[in-house]
C-alpha cells in the first residue's frame, strides 16, 4: 500500500539514495519473486523482498547502498 511505499521513499531521501518506484502487476513473470514489495539496486541486485515493508526500512535501505 501506499503508506509502505512511503516509507521506503523517506528512507531513501534521508540517504539522498535516488529510488524509482514502479507499480506493476503481479503477473508476467513477476510472481516468480513470490512477494510483492522488491527492492533492486541498480546492477540488478535484490537487495530486499517482502509482502510488507519491514519495520527496519531505514537499515534496509542503508545496508543497500552500503552504509
Amino acid at each position: 500500500d501506499d503508506a509502505q511505499v512511503r516509507a521506503f521513499e523517506r528512507a531513501a531521501v534521508a540517504v539522498r539514495m535516488p529510488l524509482r518506484v514502479v507499480r506493476d502487476t503481479f503477473g508476467g513473470g513477476r510472481e516468480a519473486y513470490e512477494q510483492r514489495m522488491i527492492l533492486v539496486r541498480p546492477d540488478q541486485y535484490v537487495a530486499w523482498a517482502g509482502e510488507r515493508a519491514p519495520a527496519y526500512v531505514p537499515t534496509l535501505v542503508a545496508r543497500a547502498i552500503g552504509r
